[in-house]
């Protein structure tokens, strides 16, 4: 439940941070920078392993489109700063750096290890890494003052994670093990 909470959480700030844009070619750039990685990162869960190709495929364009969508949202901040953008005009996606740093801390890490099979440990520590990340940042964005009009926090209640998460969740599983049972020729091996 814990990475679909992370992707609705990242899809209910795209939503919110797209109807506080005014320009519309920065609304389009908003909506692809919260919703590409969140439906990637479902896909990384969606698909075992035993369809290789499958899962790392989705697993790249993940991290690609995190990696994107973190440099666009320091970008638009960088742009706002430069530009004195009046606070009350600025549309922001999370107040917080410290979740770019660790992803990108993360990414360097996996880049290293990813390709030496004897440090595998260290490869699966770093991918940890960009996960709790990612679930940082797009759980960052619920703060009170994130976005224009937001006086505070958003309220996320054991209840929406329980059903709304869960519920995701649990279709997301049946979906992995169809996939595992019906399409993997060897079956428990991974």
């Amino acid at each position: 439940a814990s990475a679909t909470a992370s992707a609705s959480s990242l899809i209910w700030s795209t939503v919110v941070s797209a109807r506080h844009e005014r320009n519309v070619v920065m609304k389009t750039l908003r909506c692809i920078a919260g919703v590409v990685p969140a439906m990637t990162m479902i896909g990384t869960f969606m698909f075992p392993r035993c369809k290789w190709s499958w899962h790392q495929s989705s697993v790249l364009a993940w991290a690609s489109s995190v990696s994107g969508a973190m440099a666009f949202e320091l970008l638009v901040r960088a742009c706002d700063a430069l530009t004195a953008k009046p606070v009350s005009e600025r549309v922001v996606h999370s107040a917080l750096v410290l979740p770019h740093i660790v992803w990108a801390l993360g990414m360097l890490r996996a880049k290293k290890y990813y390709y030496n099979s004897t440090e595998q440990y260290e490869f699966f520590g770093a991918e940890i890494m960009c996960t709790m990340s990612f679930a940082w940042w797009s759980l960052s964005k619920h703060r009170a003052g994130t976005f224009p009009a937001q006086p505070g926090a958003r309220v996320y209640t054991w209840r929406e994670y329980c059903l709304v998460d869960g519920a995701s969740g649990a279709a997301l599983l049946c979906v992995y093990r169809f996939i595992q049972f019906k399409l993997c020729a060897a079956w428990g091996q991974y």
